[in-house]
């Protein structure tokens, strides 16, 4: 809410524009990060960690090999190729 990506509207919470925004470019720059099979996948492999099926260790390289993949996605993604062109809402004074 601080960071102005939700607003509270009586009991619920509703996205701001900065939001859908966010989540757009996401989706078009990692898909993989806003993909709710990837949640799955990691709540299934924390259970294994929580049942020693699996080390945190492991877990943890994985995570990094991710987040290193992200992060060479980013170095060459650009935004003009995969955000929608919208009207402008008027002119800069």
């Amino acid at each position: 809410i601080s960071a102005h990506y939700l607003l509270r509207q009586g009991k619920e919470l509703q996205p701001t524009a900065k939001a859908i925004q966010t989540i757009t470019l996401l989706k078009s720059a990692v898909p993989e990060l806003t993909s709710p099979e990837l949640t799955g996948e990691w709540e299934f492999r924390l259970r294994e960690i929580e049942h020693s099926k699996l080390t945190r260790d492991a877990f943890m390289r994985d995570i990094r090999e991710l987040t290193n993949d992200i992060v060479g996605k980013a170095k060459h993604f650009h935004p003009d190729e995969h955000m929608p062109d919208t009207e402008p809402f008027g002119q800069c004074p």
